[in-house]
């Protein structure tokens, strides 16, 4: 059963192709989270805005930055001196300075804001003791699933081979069926469960594969291998106990639960070769399913909050996320092949002989605009629907709310646009190939203008986005983290860099920066505020 730990509170990434990353197709033996293109594991869950975050899925607008060198103040002798040339750094700071977002976070909780080499500052938590007390340390480490809010969802994990030396399997196994939550705020631990006190019958053989936050929900959606089979469970994000729980076919392997709202979308074998069995629930009634039904391999089922939209019987179908009631939708003729949503709507292109349509829909069904001779989706940012023409390298900007042309700019390679979790402007990043390497290229929101291009190592991902800062972490082959470079948003200038060799694994925690050392003691990085002039 779940342990409160504390007082009570309210608690409430294969190789890509550049043209288009592959949506969430992983199967549920190492099942990842839908996001967006990495290489060789670079950046992380993609779609649009008629999708939603399933964790990591509406629009604003800025005027174009400005960029200016800072001028160098010369040594003045006497304060007089001294205090002119601070007057006129105050005058002149907004134009001495580049413009930095002031949008609201994008699909994701405000991230800490450092420019500076952090160090420890603030709260230290002895994880080993908190979660898993009596437990050798030599036999613990932890990893991090996205956060809500200012939440983290920790898995317990064993310590890489050779340094687990004298650890029994029962405490072993004890270790990875271990889950807790995490205030990234306080560094407190809210509540801790056992997976195996829960479901007895798995006591020797259960681990945690993937973690979901469902918040509209107030619960954690969990998928755990028990044996040679799957189980998926809802937990009570106030208390971490268990609320629902659904036992699958032992060789089932199918796709990742997606969520958006309170909707949860998952599929599993099925005894017809080809085919899947889809299932749409409601995270608060897990074991109460609202649809089932078994799909060809080749019809993908797209989930908003309030709806599924798929293809059945030839025809295309809308399944309302409240009733489970089946619909045609765009008089049951619309190709969803090429697609993209998120938790408003639909985007849909439809390919005639006289070219590609490219259509929005809202999450009820309705067509809310078309637009031809644009090309084919290729990706979703805050504020736009980018599309490409075939056989060329230009994107263009529609304008999510009324498929208006914004601009369209050549990006040099075949790209897919995106959008940086936390995000506070309206700029677009694009995911292309340079150099058979990985790069964000950084395009204005506003008027599509090139802004800078940012190398992604092999193995990266931007995990976060602050005003002013970006957080980049890297990871070995085998997906252990290797450190986090911290870099400016608005010149992808590098500000700093941890080692998890010399610095301990730096992680976020809900929007704060974390350390965490071999003694698998949690400690608050902190530094001085953001230094920028003209705030």
């Amino acid at each position: 059963m779940a342990r409160p730990v504390g007082s009570e509170g309210e608690v409430g990434m294969a190789e890509w192709s550049p043209a288009r990353p592959q949506r969430g197709a992983s199967s549920w033996g190492g099942a990842s989270p839908v996001g967006p293109p990495q290489q060789a594991g670079a950046p992380g869950e993609a779609t649009g805005r008629p999708r939603a975050d399933p964790a990591p899925r509406p629009p604003r607008a800025r005027r174009a930055p400005v960029w200016r060198r800072r001028p160098r103040l010369a040594v003045l002798a006497g304060f007089a001196a001294l205090a002119l040339a601070t007057v006129a750094i105050t005058g002149f700071g907004a134009t001495l300075t580049p413009e930095y977002g002031s949008l609201a976070p994008y699909r994701q909780s405000a991230a800490v804001d450092l420019r500076q080499p952090p160090h420890a500052r603030g709260w230290t938590t002895d994880l080993a003791r908190s979660i898993l007390p009596g437990v050798p340390v030599r036999c613990v480490s932890f990893a991090s699933s996205p956060s809500s809010g200012r939440y983290v969802l920790l898995t317990g994990a064993g310590q890489p081979l050779g340094s687990s030396t004298g650890c029994s399997s029962l405490t072993t196994a004890q270790v990875e069926s271990t889950l807790a939550l995490v205030d990234g705020k306080t560094g407190r631990v809210r509540w801790t469960v056992d997976l195996r006190q829960v479901f007895p019958s798995s006591r020797d053989d259960l681990t945690v594969q993937q973690l979901s936050f469902v918040p509209e929900a107030a619960r954690v959606l969990v998928l755990a291998s028990v044996g040679g089979g799957f189980r998926l469970a809802t937990l009570s994000l106030a208390t971490g106990r268990v609320t629902a729980s659904v036992d699958l076919e032992r060789d089932a392997v199918g796709q990742a639960p997606e969520t958006a709202g309170t909707l949860v979308l998952y599929s599993s074998s099925s005894s017809r070769e080809g085919s899947a069995v889809w299932t749409l629930v409601d995270a608060r009634r897990l074991d109460d399913p609202l649809w089932t039904a078994v799909l060809p391999d080749a019809v993908t089922p797209w989930l908003t909050r309030s709806a599924v939209f798929t293809t059945l019987d030839g025809r295309s179908v809308r399944i309302d996320g409240e009733t489970g009631r089946i619909t045609d939708f765009g008089g049951g003729d619309v190709s969803l092949t090429t697609a993209a949503a998120d938790d408003d709507g639909l985007y849909t292109t439809r390919v005639l002989t006289s070219g590609e349509i490219l259509t929005a829909w809202s999450a009820s069904g309705r067509r809310l605009w078309s637009r031809s001779g644009i090309g084919d989706i290729s990706g979703i940012s805050r504020d736009c629907v980018v599309a490409s023409l075939p056989g060329t390298t230009k994107l263009t900007c529609l304008d999510r709310s009324d498929g208006r042309t914004r601009w369209t700019t050549d990006v040099g390679s075949l790209a897919y646009a995106y959008y940086l979790p936390g995000q506070t402007t309206d700029d677009v990043p694009v995911y292309r190939s340079s150099r058979n390497q990985i790069e964000v290229l950084m395009l204005d929101g506003a008027t599509g203008r090139h802004e800078y291009a940012l190398r992604l190592p092999a193995q990266s991902q931007i995990v976060a986005v602050s005003r002013t800062t970006g957080y980049l972490r890297t990871s070995s082959e085998t997906g252990t983290a290797t450190g986090i470079t911290a870099f400016d948003m608005r010149t992808g200038r590098t500000l700093w860099a941890r080692t998890a060799e010399a610095d301990g694994d730096t992680e976020l925690w809900g929007g704060q920066l974390v350390s965490v050392g071999k003694d698998q003691v949690a400690r608050q990085l902190g530094g001085h505020p953001p230094l920028v002039l003209g705030d």
